[in-house]
């Protein structure tokens, strides 16, 4: 016996003992996952893949489709539900091992069978609608999205807009939204494009009725509309009486009213088309529509909204803030459709602005009244927007000589007459002397560049107010309440002049006998009402008997959404039987609330609520070009092409700067006052502001 390897074998079955018996740091029970299931995946698929390409014997499903057979397997098919269907229903394709596919073209066919085994895909333009076809055929939802992914980096024209919007309709893309409202926006140049021609009648006669569309020319409409029908005569000529009567024929001009549209063929061979056209003939005959294309519009400009630090009081609790801020908003009310257009914002944010419109030229002129005047200059800078031309300027309007701190009330604009109502001191030479200040009408002369005669109404006081109207286009109404040289409580005195401006008057004729003074003040007709908002009491002046009346009616009543409240700070103006109320303040919540009383009848009727909540702005009628604001104010061509990026801001003067830093960002605030009179607060004192110094709290 060899001892030596007998000496061996029991050293190393001590070493494997004591291996075995070791108990050290490592943890018998840890475990580990090993491997990448991801790249056993895509190994396993290539497999597959690879035998597909060679056609292998292991394949068990033969696709046969356009004349050509290609065997696949069942078990990557059936991903997707229509194999999946094919496979669990036990028909004949299962049974035979074979499947036929009746849609689509070869390659599209041969481009979804691979995605289902690489779940890749290359995607060209123009193979986009079979790829689609044959994936929403074999409901292979994750092909469909990849196609919708792709179609979301094609940059999106006038050439492929319509092709794009039908293919996501028809397929459900997630794209639609954005490619259907691209096609909204420009449809003008759309309406040109031959796809359009295969839209349905149902899609063109809602695209007709669209209130959001009107930006459109209807002339444009109806030469779609016999293009459509002409592309496909004899199925569609039943169509085109439902098409022609869904036309607002009263936009269209009356020349091709007459020369286009009453010589159609189509329009002539239809009784309620012939009469659809003839209404709106008649109108045009009797002076109901305007023949110089253009349209009463209630302008409303500037006033105040909500600030956005207002909603984020929260985050700095001794933040001071305020409640309001000013704006630079002008929106359009047409009158006649019920709608809202938004304009050129004004070049500057300002709260209740003096505003005059000039309808010969289809100018607004604002005037920021909290700007004030300099004593040096004596020059009021008026912004001019010149509505035809899409341009805003600056105009500059020297103001009389032998008066001082002039305070601007109202400028008028009354056929070639221009006027401006003010408050203003006497010159004089002697520094030290005051004098009494005085309530002015001047004549502005034609080319607006300086006031050439004064006329004196009334002396004043800090607690005047003044109160402006124009009535029947002549007649310019002015009421003075807290008038005279001293303004202690107890005085009241009113005063009310009236001046004709067709008549060369040497003095401005006064009425004030029987004149009593109320917040509102407006002319209807030949009549002026002086009255409060749900006030069963009223006084109007007869322009025509010149004598003051009392009445106990209700003339201006709160609407029905403020009639537990009383709304105030509302912005009101008058045309014809009519007086509008926009915006305002229920209690101290804004509201975008509109609604229009007939005060010869006594009725309130609810309008298109303001597009935004607003109060303390300015409105005045005006008579506007119809093609100017065509525009809806949730017009989709606008989301495109803004407002003020069509507009000219280039010849606007701005005032200077403040130099010194002030709290409220106004132009009024002295070096050693810190304080901000805050009108969020219900009582009437000043609110200390900076309370905590320069303390930066962010």
């Amino acid at each position: 016996m060899d001892f030596s390897l007998w000496g061996e074998y029991v050293k190393r079955q001590r070493q494997m003992d004591e291996v075995s018996s070791y108990n050290g740091d490592v943890d018998r029970s840890f475990t580990r996952d090993m491997g990448s299931s991801t790249v056993h995946s895509m190994k396993m698929m290539q497999h597959l893949y690879d035998q597909l390409c060679a056609q292998s014997e292991f394949c068990d499903i033969t696709l046969a489709f356009a004349g050509i057979e290609m065997k696949a397997h069942w078990c990557v098919l059936v991903a997707c539900p229509y194999f999946q269907s094919l496979y669990n229903s036990g028909m004949c394709e299962k049974v035979q091992g074979k499947v036929h596919i009746r849609v689509g073209k070869l390659s599209a066919v041969r481009s979804a069978i691979t995605f289902l085994y690489t779940g890749t895909i290359k995607i060209q333009y123009a193979a986009i609608r079979d790829i689609l076809e044959v994936a929403d055929y074999l409901q292979i939802d994750d092909l469909k999205s990849e196609c919708t992914n792709y179609l979301m980096g094609v940059e999106v024209s006038i050439s492929n807009c319509v092709h794009m919007c039908l293919l996501a309709s028809q397929y459900d893309l997630d794209n639609y939204p954005r490619v259907f409202e691209y096609m909204r926006g420009h449809l003008p140049e759309v309406l040109q494009q031959p796809d359009m021609l295969i839209l349905t009648a149902e899609s063109v006669v809602e695209m007709i009725k669209d209130p959001t569309l009107s930006y459109v020319p209807r002339i444009d409409f109806f030469k779609f509309i016999l293009k459509w029908v002409e592309n496909d005569k004899e199925q569609r000529m039943r169509f085109f009486e439902v098409m022609f009567c869904a036309l607002e024929l009263q936009k269209m001009n009356k020349e091709f009213l007459e020369m286009e549209v009453e010589t159609c063929e189509y329009v002539a061979m239809s009784e309620k088309c012939k009469v659809h056209l003839l209404n709106v003939k008649m109108k045009y005959m009797t002076g109901l529509l305007s023949a110089d294309g253009k349209t009463d519009v209630m302008l409303l400009v500037g006033g105040c909204g909500m600030g956005p630090l207002f909603h984020a009081f929260y985050a700095v609790p001794f933040l001071p803030v305020v409640d309001l801020q000013s704006l630079n908003c002008v929106y359009g009310y047409v009158i006649s459709d019920n709608r809202w257009v938004e304009l050129a914002p004004l070049p500057m944010a300002m709260r209740r602005p003096i505003v005059a419109f000039h309808n010969q030229t289809s100018c607004l002129y604002v005037y920021d009244g909290s700007v004030g005047i300099p004593v040096e200059d004596k020059i009021a800078y008026l912004h001019k927007y010149d509505i035809v031309g899409k341009e805003w300027t600056t105009v500059q309007i020297r103001l009389p000589a032998p008066v001082d701190d002039i305070t601007i009330h109202a400028i008028l604009f009354l056929s070639d007459n221009q006027y401006m109502v003010a408050s203003a001191r006497p010159y004089s030479s002697d520094p030290q002397k005051t004098t009494q200040q005085n309530v002015y009408m001047f004549r502005i002369n034609s080319d607006l560049t300086q006031c050439c005669t004064i006329e004196t109404l009334c002396t004043r006081n800090f607690k005047t107010e003044v109160q402006v109207c124009v009535a029947e286009g002549k007649y310019i109404c002015v009421m003075c309440y807290k008038c005279g040289p001293s303004g202690i409580k107890r005085n009241k005195t009113v005063r009310f002049f009236v001046k004709d401006v067709t008549k060369g008057q040497a003095r401005i004729p006064e009425f004030s006998r029987g004149a009593t003074h109320e917040s509102l003040m407006f002319a209807i007709n030949h009549e002026v009402y002086v009255t409060k908002p749900g006030c069963y009491r009223f006084r109007k002046f007869d322009l025509r008997t010149l004598r003051w009346a009392a009445g106990k009616e209700l003339i201006v009543p709160y609407s029905e959404d403020s009639a537990t409240s009383a709304r105030n700070d509302f912005v009101h103006g008058t045309f014809k039987n009519k007086m509008f109320i926009f915006g305002g303040r229920n209690g101290k919540t804004l509201v975008n609330t509109a609604c229009a009383v007939d005060v010869t009848a006594r009725k309130l009727e609810n309008l298109e609520p303001v597009p935004k909540p607003i109060a303390d702005g300015t409105v005045i009628h005006a008579r506007i070009p119809s093609d100017v604001i065509s525009c809806h104010i949730d017009c989709p061509h606008c989301k495109y092409t803004s407002m003020r990026s069509v507009v000219s801001y280039n010849g606007v003067e701005y005032p200077d700067e403040d130099d010194i830093y002030d709290h409220d960002l106004s132009y009024d605030d002295e070096e050693d006052d810190d304080d901000m009179y805050s009108d969020f607060w219900d009582n009437d004192m000043y609110d200390r502001v900076d309370m905590y110094g320069n303390y930066d709290w962010f």
